[in-house]
């Protein structure tokens, strides 16, 4: 199973910021497995649940970022 991810967007929706401050945290490594993805041709941060303390929290993107596992 996928884990769970939000877009910088829905994670500074859900933690009540603005988007700018959700991609510095994550260029500056402070929300742990954040990685790069493109949606919809444009660059965005992809934020597991747990780095934003929502670890089994149903919801999130389901988006295909080309970062799939290698099955």
């Amino acid at each position: 199973m996928e884990p769970i991810t939000y877009t910088s967007f829905e994670a500074a929706k859900i933690k009540g910021v603005d988007e700018s401050t959700i991609r510095r945290q994550c260029m500056a490594g402070k929300l742990a497995g954040a990685y790069r993805g493109v949606l919809r041709s444009r660059e965005i941060w992809m934020i597991p649940a747990e780095a934003l303390g929502l670890g089994g929290v149903e919801g999130g993107n389901t988006v295909d970022t080309g970062q799939g596992s290698a099955d």
